[in-house]
């Protein structure tokens, strides 16, 4: 949905708890802490049969699965994972937004699971994922709030494939799927 004026409000606006949310979206910003208005399930790394590991071989595929429950209907939210390697440098990671457009809406007492994708193209080593919400709706980010930050939210660990040397690759091919849980 392409908003044209700063009144316009989108369907999933109105339907937040907006007089509730103010304060506590300001408190979450100040903190970096939004477990007033997320209760976070579960992180997990899984491998490509879906076991739960933290060590993965270069050139797998590696998945992380968020699962959280929102206190409040709220909109305009995106997750994301980051991958830092062991000197704390940024290396590459995706959110919902950039890779969809489109932030999500959580409804009140509802579960979401928010699983990335992505093939393992980093050296071998030690790495940490930090885990973000933010809330953002508007494509140049003029309005990103960042709400929750989790600077190691797990640790994984790289191991050498001597037969396929895998070129470390700045940019990842995320893939991302939202799945609304019963």
């Amino acid at each position: 949905m392409t908003l044209n004026s700063k009144d316009t409000k989108s369907l999933l606006e109105a339907k937040e708890d907006s007089d509730l949310l103010l304060p506590l979206i300001e408190e979450a910003a100040k903190n970096l802490n939004a477990e007033n208005i997320f209760k976070i399930h579960s992180i997990e790394t899984l491998n490509q049969s879906g076991e739960a590991t933290d060590s993965f071989i270069e050139g797998d595929y590696a998945f992380v699965a968020i699962t959280l429950e929102s206190l409040y209907n709220i909109g305009n939210i995106s997750l994301a994972i980051e991958i830092k390697d062991s000197a704390g440098l940024l290396l590459t990671g995706e959110s919902v937004f950039n890779k969809t457009g489109k932030s999500l809406f959580f409804e009140k007492g509802k579960k979401k699971k928010i699983v990335f994708k992505f093939k393992v193209n980093l050296n071998a080593g030690e790495y940490a994922l930090r885990f973000r919400i933010n809330r953002v709706k508007n494509w140049d980010r003029s309005d990103n709030l960042l709400l929750h930050l989790n600077e190691e939210a797990a640790i994984i660990y790289v191991a050498l494939q001597p037969d396929n040397f895998i070129w470390f690759k700045f940019r990842h091919d995320f893939e991302i799927e939202v799945f609304d849980m019963v």
